[in-house]
């Protein structure tokens, strides 16, 4: 079909077609994100307590995944705590101190609870029995490796180890190390429903971001109370 002349790209001003003066509206991710249920949480947790009694690189991955889960941080921030990041006692609360993160905004406080706290006491005991340096500018997970940080990639083989262990969760490859801030997340938000308490735990920039990251996680608990309605 021929388009009239009037509709035509050549009648479209020059600032048009070069996206000038025109409002940019945000992206939406419309991927669902692959979040562990909590009974798959349960299962992580349990194959990471089966994996802590492997070894030092055990104890190691255990930690990591209890951190992660606990606290929501990125990869990337886990893998450059320091030991004074970490905070278990002599604080106002247990908490993290994340100082380096993906944007500005990251920078920030996660609390600590209970059980975070106890295991994070126990693997400094672990540290110090390795002769590792609890320094404030050591790092809480040290590499084997000219005793430096971890990287993301270490981090990505230590959850997969721990995944292996997960006999009781079908198809547990599609998760990955992100999975445990979904899962913290999720399960943050099924029990404040406060989108923007997730927000700033997470260290995201603003609580859209946060909305249009969980769209589907979200939409599926206004579901699942919906269909609760009365039963």
């Amino acid at each position: 079909m021929r388009i009239p002349h009037r509709f035509s790209s050549l009648q479209i001003s020059s600032k048009l077609r070069k996206g000038q003066n025109i409002k940019k509206f945000p992206k939406y991710n419309v991927d669902p994100v692959i979040c562990p249920t909590r009974e798959e949480v349960k299962q992580i947790l349990k194959a990471a307590s089966q994996r802590k009694q492997q070894g030092k690189t055990g104890i190691r991955d255990w930690m990591f995944v209890v951190l992660g889960l606990n606290t929501g941080l990125r990869i990337s921030e886990i893998a450059h705590l320091s030991c004074s990041h970490v905070v278990s006692n002599g604080a106002f609360y247990p908490h993290v101190f994340v100082e380096r993160g993906k944007t500005p905004h990251s920078r920030r406080v996660v609390p600590l609870n209970t059980n975070a706290s106890r295991a994070v006491e126990e693997y400094r005991i672990y540290k110090k029995n390795w002769g590792e340096p609890l320094e404030d500018d050591a790092p809480f997970f040290l590499s084997s490796h000219k005793k430096k940080y971890f990287n993301r990639s270490s981090l990505y083989v230590a959850f997969r180890r721990v995944l292996s262990l997960c006999t009781a969760i079908e198809n547990p490859e599609r998760f990955h190390p992100h999975s445990l801030r979904h899962g913290f997340s999720s399960s943050l938000y099924e029990k404040t429903n406060d989108l923007k308490l997730v927000s700033e735990l997470l260290g995201h920039s603003s609580i859209e971001v946060t909305a249009q990251m969980y769209i589907f996680v979200f939409a599926q608990k206004k579901i699942e109370a919906v269909e609760k309605l009365y039963s």
